[in-house]
């Protein structure tokens, strides 16, 4: 069989290559209607999720909270123990009453002097 397959030309062995392929998706069952809900796509905690999340600080572990929310779910959405940690030590999906920054608009509209604007951490300044 090697032989053959090296006496064929670069485009017959695409082309005998892919047709292996297509014979083996022939093959596969189709998926379950429910299952084509659980795949793995990228997901985006919603701030009523976080919140959630954010609820069980005392009560659970982290890894419990994991298991708690994906069974929530009904085990289409699952959450890492690491943002889950994220969540609950503030590193991530920060509260927005938590950010201290100011406003570079707020800034600009108060009258602020001199020596307070240069006073002022450029890391405490928000601008967007």
């Amino acid at each position: 069989m090697s032989e053959s397959l090296s006496s064929l030309q670069k485009p017959q062995w695409k082309y005998l290559l892919s047709s292996l392929m297509s014979d083996d998706s022939k093959l596969k069952k189709p998926t379950r209607k429910d299952r084509i809900r659980a795949k793995k796509k990228s997901f985006k905690l919603s701030e009523k999720q976080v919140e959630m999340i954010r609820s069980q600080k005392g009560k659970m572990s982290i890894r419990q909270i994991c298991e708690w929310y994906k069974k929530k779910h009904h085990n289409i959405h699952t959450v890492s123990p690491g943002m889950v940690h994220g969540i609950l030590s503030g590193k991530y999906h920060k509260p927005p009453e938590a950010d201290d920054r100011v406003s570079i608009y707020d800034l600009i509209n108060s009258d602020l002097s001199e020596e307070e604007l240069e006073n002022l951490d450029p890391k405490k300044v928000r601008y967007d």
